[in-house]
């Protein structure tokens, strides 16, 4: 899972580089972006936080290994993006 969680966080760096971007020419939607990210990067820390195994039950454990390989499906178009391993 660490090798997941590392790629979300790649793609968060990618997402917060084009937002600023789009922030910089003044374009349209960019906050929406910014707030989309924030909401990402807040799923992402909850479920860092369930693996890391802070007394929860094994069933709550799968579902956030579940969860973090459907946040990573949106990116499955990307080069670095491991089907065979992290698909849902």
């Amino acid at each position: 899972m660490d090798d997941l969680i590392a790629f979300l966080h790649a793609r968060h760096d990618d997402a917060r580089r084009a937002m600023l971007e789009a922030q910089d020419a003044d374009e349209p939607g960019w906050y929406q972006a910014e707030r989309d990210l924030q909401a990402k990067r807040a799923r992402l820390k909850y479920l860092e936080f369930v693996l890391a195994g802070h007394h929860l039950a094994v069933e709550e454990h799968a579902q956030a290994e579940h969860l973090l390989r459907l946040e990573a499906a949106a990116y499955d178009w990307h080069p670095d993006y491991r089907s065979d391993e992290w698909l849902p």
